[in-house]
């Protein structure tokens, strides 16, 4: 009897395969619109049709008195009947389900294949598809899982316990359409991504007509946040003769750029690819290795990291991180890849000296434009504020002094004022001479006094080592304003002067 169950679930599991692959490759094929959409239909229906035969095949195969396969929407909290077939007269399926409303709920994560004894596991009136009393005992539950995440639960209710090889049977019937559902989502999913690169190819020519260097990899880093739809993408480049992150972007609005500014550690695994100079795939694994700095909060994360080439020198890196480790797929790949070979190009078309970093001033400071810059993207929230600081007679300091010792105290300066050190996310860089500016984000006014108190007490050891004992030491002032996007970034800056 079981044998010739398998029999025909087998050969109709083939058949239907073979019907199905062979209009999804039609319909690959076709390059018509009109064609395209029919045949697109058509190959959904039949994708339906054979998840309901299956549904009704495997309960006859194990002889379960009740089969679903019910998919598991993460998004949308909802549990969605795919197909069902029951022996039974006194039942009755719900289409869509909230989570917390199903009896399935506690196993949404399930990734191993599970048997539940009614009355023990779980109470008769949670199996509300029955009604006028619940004529099962048992009920197995055999996941879906795909790219790491359970994606669907097929469900066997059973009037008596099932002896082990009923249930492996089960599990295996299952792994098979598990596979049919996976070439199916692939194929699938190859459309839709074929539909993109035209997008794709336009963003691209924007890149390459952009006129200024800064604007183009802003929208170097929006593009890569968009292909990739990772939870986080920064940008790190140089600063003050530091490898530091400039950008971020957060697919959750809710966060805050708590990276910027963040100087990268040695021991981290973005020094280790611009040591590199070539892109590099890593997963943590216990929160190992660091990808930047000591106090990121990035924890297991899948972390793709891509540097910014000109001329075979390193002048950026792209990371791009999230905590599933199939999202960056192949296609998504080649796509952030074609959008950092795109802006390499783009650069050098107009940077002749590759051994300068693009993004600085001549004190090799990130530059005044790339704050502004930041102004004009408005997804972080809330308003970040700009502090201007100034040194109070630091003019004598110059006299007889050589430019290397002025430079270097320039940079120490800038070191001591920048906000992550302080625990704060920002940037600092030269206005004018002796003369630095900052953007701080996620910070009050009373957080930025305490600030201010903190670099003062700091900048005594700093002169110390410029200014002889006994003379007088230049004197730190700092105003700030909470920043506007509305208004004129030059105007909100000179009204600090």
């Amino acid at each position: 009897m079981w044998k010739r169950y398998l029999t025909v679930f087998d050969k109709g599991t083939i058949f239907q395969l073979h019907v199905l692959l062979k209009k999804i490759k039609k319909f690959m094929q076709n390059q018509e619109n009109d064609s395209q959409e029919s045949v697109s239909e058509e190959v959904v229906s039949d994708f339906k049709s054979l998840t309901r035969q299956m549904v009704h095949l495997i309960r006859e195969a194990v002889g379960a008195a009740t089969t679903m396969l019910v998919w598991v929407n993460h998004s949308r909290q909802q549990f969605v009947l795919a197909g069902s077939s029951t022996t039974k007269v006194n039942t009755l399926f719900q289409d869509r389900t909230p989570f917390n409303e199903h009896f399935l709920h506690p196993y949404q994560q399930l990734t191993q294949s599970l048997l539940l004894n009614v009355d023990k596991h779980l109470t008769r009136l949670e199996l509300d598809h029955y009604f006028n009393g619940v004529p099962i005992d048992y009920v197995g539950l055999f996941p879906i899982v795909s790219q790491g995440e359970t994606i669907a639960l097929f469900v066997c209710d059973f009037e008596h316990e099932p002896q082990s090889d009923i249930l492996k049977r089960c599990e295996r019937h299952v792994q098979t359409y598990a596979r049919v559902l996976n070439n199916y989502m692939q194929l699938t999913e190859l459309q839709r991504d074929e539909e993109t690169w035209a997008e794709h190819d336009t963003e691209l020519d924007g890149l390459v007509n952009e006129a200024d260097e800064i604007k183009a990899t802003i929208a170097a880093c929006d593009q890569i946040a968009q292909a990739s739809k990772a939870e986080r993408v920064l940008f790190v480049a140089q600063h003050n003769s530091k490898w530091t992150c400039i950008h971020q972007i957060d697919q959750d609005l809710n966060l805050n750029p708590d990276l910027l500014g963040a100087i990268v550690a040695e021991d981290s695994f973005v020094m280790d690819t611009l040591q590199a100079g070539e892109s590099s795939l890593v997963v943590q694994n216990e929160n190992r290795p660091r990808l930047l700095h000591i106090r990121e909060n990035l924890q297991g994360y899948s972390c793709l990291a891509i540097p910014l080439n000109l001329k075979s020198r390193r002048q950026g890196i792209f990371l791009i991180a999230d905590k599933n480790p199939y999202l960056i797929n192949d296609i998504k790949r080649h796509k952030i890849k074609d959008v950092v070979r795109v802006l390499s190009l783009r650069l050098q078309i107009t940077l002749t000296d590759s051994f300068k970093a693009y993004l600085c001033n001549t004190h090799d400071m990130v530059s005044d434009a790339w704050l502004e810059s930041l102004t004009k993207y408005e997804k972080q929230l809330p308003l970040p504020f700009i502090a201007l600081f100034s040194l109070k007679n630091i003019a004598n300091f110059k006299v007889n002094r050589t430019n290397s010792i002025i430079n270097k105290l320039r940079q120490d300066l800038v070191d001591t004022l920048m906000p992550f050190h302080a625990g704060l996310s920002g940037l600092t860089t030269e206005h004018a001479d002796f003369v630095y500016e900052s953007m701080i984000w996620n910070t009050t006014e009373a957080e930025l006094l305490d600030w201010k108190n903190t670099i003062s007490n700091k900048l005594v050891t700093v002169f110390s080592n410029y200014f002889p004992q006994g003379t007088e030491k230049p004197q730190l002032q700092m105003r700030f304003k909470q920043l506007k996007l509305t208004e004129d970034w030059l105007q909100q800056k000179r009204s600090l002067l």
